[in-house]
């Protein structure tokens, strides 16, 4: 069984239907407010000229995925993820660099 071994972690302290509920799969959205959500987030990110991630990414593909309406064909990080989650995933990128500050050496 996945996480078996933080199910045995929490054996006593979570009820048994909780703690042996299978395990769910990244949320699928299809709600077109939440595309539109993340592209605009991203979109301010991109015209940021202090964000520590855009020095990290091809402006050219990510203008083009942007512009498109089309979905992404191929998986990334996993069969599920879709190209609203690629802009939350560079959008927390982002985040994280900005709060902990983080650079790379």
């Amino acid at each position: 069984m996945e996480k078996a071994i933080f199910r045995r972690a929490l054996q006593g302290l979570l009820p048994r239907p909780i703690l042996n509920r299978r395990k769910t799969p990244y949320p699928k959205t299809h709600n077109p407010s939440y595309m539109a959500m993340a592209k605009q987030r991203f979109q301010a990110i991109l015209e940021d000229h202090v964000s520590p991630l855009v020095p990290l990414i091809d402006q050219g593909h990510v203008q083009a995925l942007l512009a498109s309406e089309d979905t992404i064909h191929y998986p990334w990080f996993g069969q599920l993820m879709t190209k609203a989650h690629l802009f939350v995933y560079l959008i927390q990128c982002d985040t994280w660099r900005r709060e902990y500050r983080a650079t790379l050496v």
